[in-house]
């Protein structure tokens, strides 16, 4: 019975994925602006426009950093994400921003040995929304509720700032912004937008097993967030489930985004994990006792303070500060570790590199966090199942980097396995407990994009029908006394029964899920009490 639910729960987040891949609406602009970096002055507000219901109330104070953050000049052009706190609000509401960035540094270097700096050019023309405006006065449907729209909401504009601004910068008349003016007039009147975005037009359109959904041929537009989903579950591998545990804990998740790294591919890995660790309604906990992470996106130095606000804050309250996904290129944010929990590192990408780099997670206090075993066991059978692909021994070398020793007990548990039945039987901690959803060759990327947002939301509905089954079971000891869970139940969780790490993290859902006392031991059987 529970099975079936988990299944219908998952189907529904994945309705409301697709929902939101096809909205034709894009959220009206609450202001715009353009942020500029001069060699003597830094970087500059050059001009901004609000509109007349939101001018009171979007801070553009540090807009100029949070558009053009630290190490952005590396490269040619990106895309910026951010959000600006909303009035008083305790840092849990926000206005969400984009920015395109482009400067011609690079172009001026080719063929020359010297550049004047004077001819250097850096812009990042931006826009913030309020989601919460565009919902005012309409039904308040399933894609309403669903988070993927708001935290992807400014992202709705990328293509037109990219033109833009592009078109100004070839213009050369850098003092006016008649065309910025006209498109905010156009976008920021208050009112629903009626006009498609691009992208999500292109995602819909890719979904669309016709690949005619509205009947035009559409031009490609920047990726949505969600495109790179794919690309970062090769790249993080089996460091992907300590993240999601990690995201589920409702903790601080700091990205570090290396030199010349995109912001753009970082930011979308933050949107990414926002997505996969979305709950369900069908957990039926209560949204203000719990809330999931929420993205931050890009953080700099002109956070720190606001960020140790907040967490003085929740101190003076004894409350638990809100979990957030944010990446940052200011590796000074690392030096102050009661601003975030976890720290995922991003190592460059270089050609011809000799050793395999791999990102790596640690906690605050510096002690590096790996995969498990198990962890790695599931990233080869998505992989198959869902790339129809085995991993190759350049993506086995690597990974591997990733995954905690094994345990003597499950070393030697598996020696005797191998020993008693010539390898042909595994131990039952192997098998996988989650649905992995098939991926057959030749079918689209978006359908598998979906495919590992429903693997996750399937693994994290099982995993809360497992704690709450065990919390019914008969003979329960009372809501305040320490309920003794066997380490080999975790199997039936689909976690890693030798894993201390697996240990603490179910010990601490619980907590967080049903406020239980639960502890895992080292018993491989036994009562739950």
């Amino acid at each position: 019975m529970g099975s079936n639910t988990n299944e219908q729960d998952a189907n529904l987040s994945l309705r409301k994925v697709q929902s939101s891949l096809r909205s034709a609406h894009r959220s009206p602009i609450s202001c715009m602006f353009l942020c500029n970096f001069e060699m003597k002055k830094g970087n500059v507000l050059v001009w901004s426009c609000h509109n007349d219901a939101f001018e009171n109330k979007v801070n553009l104070e540090d807009i100029e950093f949070k558009s053009l953050p630290s190490g952005v000049h590396e490269v040619m052009d990106d895309v910026i994400n951010f959000v600006i706190p909303k009035g008083d609000a305790e840092g849990n509401e926000h206005y969400n921003g984009v920015a395109y960035f482009r400067q011609n540094g690079q172009e001026l270097t080719e063929g020359v040995r010297h550049i004047e700096r004077s001819k250097v050019k850096m812009y990042a023309l931006g826009v913030v929304v309020d989601f919460d405006c565009f919902q005012n006065g309409f039904n308040k449907d399933e894609r309403f509720d669903w988070k993927a729209d708001e935290f992807s909401s400014a992202n709705e504009y990328v293509d037109d700032l990219e033109t833009l601004l592009c078109k100004w910068l070839e213009n050369g008349a850098l003092e006016n912004f008649e065309a910025f003016e006209r498109f905010f007039k156009t976008y920021g009147s208050g009112d629903m937008v009626e006009s498609p975005s691009p992208v999500l037009t292109r995602l819909a359109s890719a979904a669309s097993t016709s690949q005619q959904l509205l009947g035009t041929e559409l031009t490609q537009a920047k990726p949505h967030m969600l495109e790179y989903t794919l690309f970062w579950l090769r790249r993080l591998g089996p460091l992907i489930f300590p993240l999601w545990k990690s995201c589920l804990l409702n903790e601080r998740l700091l990205i570090l985004n290396p030199a010349g790294g995109s912001f753009e591919v970082c930011n979308a890995l933050c949107y990414c994990l926002t997505i996969i660790c979305l709950l369900p309604k069908g957990l039926g906990l209560n949204r203000n006792d719990y809330n999931s992470v929420r993205p931050l996106y890009t953080v700099g130095i002109c956070d720190i303070d606001k960020m140790s606000a907040q967490v003085l804050q929740a101190t003076s309250h004894k409350k638990k500060t809100t979990g957030f996904i944010a990446c940052t290129s200011d590796e000074i944010l690392l030096s102050k570790p009661e601003l975030f929990d976890k720290v995922l590192k991003i190592p460059a990408e270089r050609e011809n590199d000799a050793e395999v780099s791999v990102p790596s997670l640690y906690s605050n206090s510096g002690e590096i966090i790996q995969a498990t075993p198990h962890d790695l066991h599931c990233s080869q059978a998505l992989f198959k199942e869902l790339f129809g692909e085995e991993l190759s021994l350049t993506e086995e070398k690597r990974f591997l980097q990733m995954v905690e020793p094994v345990t003597w007990s499950q070393y030697i548990i598996d020696g005797f396995y191998w020993w008693a039945t010539a390898g042909t039987i595994k131990p039952s901690y192997y098998e996988e407990r989650s649905r992995v959803p098939a991926g057959p060759i030749g079918e689209s990327e978006l359908a598998l994009i979906l495919g590992v947002v429903e693997y996750f939301h399937s693994r994290t509905l099982f995993l809360f029908q497992k704690l709450k089954e065990t919390f019914e079971a008969k003979g329960i000891c009372g809501s305040d006394d320490v309920v003794n869970l066997p380490s080999a139940s975790l199997v039936a969780m689909n976690l890693d029964s030798f894993s201390a790490q697996d240990h603490k993290f179910v010990e601490k859902m619980a907590r967080l899920w049903f406020g239980r006392n639960l502890q895992v031991t080292g018993d491989l059987y036994g009562s739950v009490c």
